[in-house]
């Protein structure tokens, strides 16, 4: 399955959001760095989609509907996080995934849906929100997948003291995805970013944040999650 594409968050600071990240949190780098690669935009509202970023609610009748022939595992909806109007429409949901074996540990999928104007439903696609390392269905590395991507105040307090002086764009978390115990700990975050500029467009983005032993922490990376380019399966 087709995965998210990486950048690298730093790079592409201007000097002024640069100096607001500097007072914003202090702490040393994580000890284990994500391979990304620099300058590299994506804007995921291309092709039609539109970030809903929502409670699901009458999407979840599409999404049963769409799932009644999948066996194997079970796909828990989180967060309608995007649609497309065509001749019906599609969605795309965030979902906690977990194969029906004991013992089994989640993982995070996008899956988009079809549904037609006279209410059938059908997957298009599953794709894998990947963490640094993801390989053959697991994450490695010291990396693993939340059991709930709720967003608490400990988040909440995280994210604004990484970007809470940054200009040019509000973040918002939307999904705690995985966490990585270092000297410290890792989170990969999915964020909602909307730039502050005339008729802005959000984005989803990866974000990765250290915190270290001591409260400090900074971010360190992000990646650009494809919500049109995952649609479909390659």
């Amino acid at each position: 399955m087709k995965t998210i594409t990486k950048k690298i968050f730093a790079l592409g600071l201007t000097a002024t959001m640069a100096a607001g990240f500097a007072t914003a949190c202090t702490s040393e780098p994580s000890e284990t760095s994500v391979s990304v690669d620099a300058g590299v935009t994506q804007d995921v509202s291309l092709g039609g989609w539109q970030v809903e970023n929502k409670a699901i609610t009458e999407e979840q009748a599409a999404f049963d509907k769409a799932m009644e022939s999948l066996a194997g595992v079970n796909y828990e909806p989180c967060i309608l996080l995007a649609s497309q109007v065509v001749s019906g429409k599609n969605y795309c949901f965030l979902c906690k995934a977990t194969v029906v074996t004991p013992d089994a540990k989640p993982t995070y999928k996008l899956v988009y849906v079809y549904e037609d104007t006279a209410g059938n439903a059908e997957i298009l696609n599953i794709a894998d929100l990947a963490l640094p390392g993801y390989t053959d269905g697991e994450a490695v590395g010291g990396w693993s997948y939340t059991d709930s991507p709720a967003i608490t105040d400990d988040i909440e307090g995280l994210m604004n003291a990484v970007t809470g002086n940054l200009l040019g764009a509000s973040y918002e978390p939307v999904a705690v995805i995985g966490t990585q115990v270092v000297s410290g700990t890792n989170y990969a975050i999915l964020c909602a970013i909307t730039p502050v500029v005339e008729n802005p467009v959000t984005n989803y983005e990866m974000v990765y944040i250290y915190e270290d032993l001591n409260g400090n922490c900074e971010l360190t990376s992000t990646e650009a999650v494809d919500i049109a380019g995952l649609a479909v399966a390659h």
